[in-house]
C-alpha cells in the first residue's frame, strides 16, 4: 500500500475505533475480515440504514424479527427463501452492528425495538416440524 493510502487507512481505522469503542471495533474488524469479496461488496453497496434500528438493513431487520419470534436459522431461511448460510451471514452482520455476542442479546434488542411484532409468529409446524 502506498504511503498516501496507508495514511488515509490509518486515519479511517483510528476514527472507526474511536467512534465504535474498543469492543465493538474489535467485533466489527474481525467480522469484516471474515467476509468474502461478494459479501463485502454487497455490504458496501447497500443503501444507508438511516432511520432503521441499529443501522440494520431491511433484510437484517427481516431476519432478526423472525429470530425474535422463535424461528431457527433454517426456518427463517425457508420463510424468506434464503439459504441457511445466508441467514447466518445476516445474523453475523446483525451481531456486529449491534455489538452483541449472542442470539439472546440480539433478540433482546429486537424485542426492545418491537421487531418481534413485525414478523409472523412461529407456528406449531415451525416449532414441531416432525409432528
Amino acid at each position: 500500500m502506498s504511503v498516501v493510502y496507508s495514511e488515509d487507512h490509518d486515519r479511517a481505522v483510528a476514527a472507526a475505533r474511536a467512534g465504535l469503542g474498543p469492543r465493538a471495533f474489535s467485533t466489527t474488524w474481525t467480522a469484516g475480515r471474515a467476509l468474502t469479496l461478494e459479501e463485502a461488496t454487497e455490504l458496501a453497496l447497500a443503501p444507508p440504514a438511516a432511520g432503521r434500528p441499529g443501522g440494520l438493513t431491511e433484510r437484517e431487520l427481516e431476519v432478526l424479527a423472525r429470530v425474535a419470534v422463535g424461528l431457527t436459522n433454517e426456518q427463517v431461511a425457508a420463510r424468506l427463501f434464503l439459504s441457511a448460510r445466508t441467514v447466518n451471514w445476516h445474523l453475523t452482520a446483525v451481531y456486529r452492528k449491534l455489538a452483541v455476542r449472542s442470539r439472546a442479546e440480539a433478540v433482546r434488542f429486537a424485542v426492545e425495538h418491537r421487531l418481534d411484532r413485525a414478523a409472523p409468529a412461529a407456528t406449531a409446524q415451525d416449532r414441531y416440524p416432525h409432528r
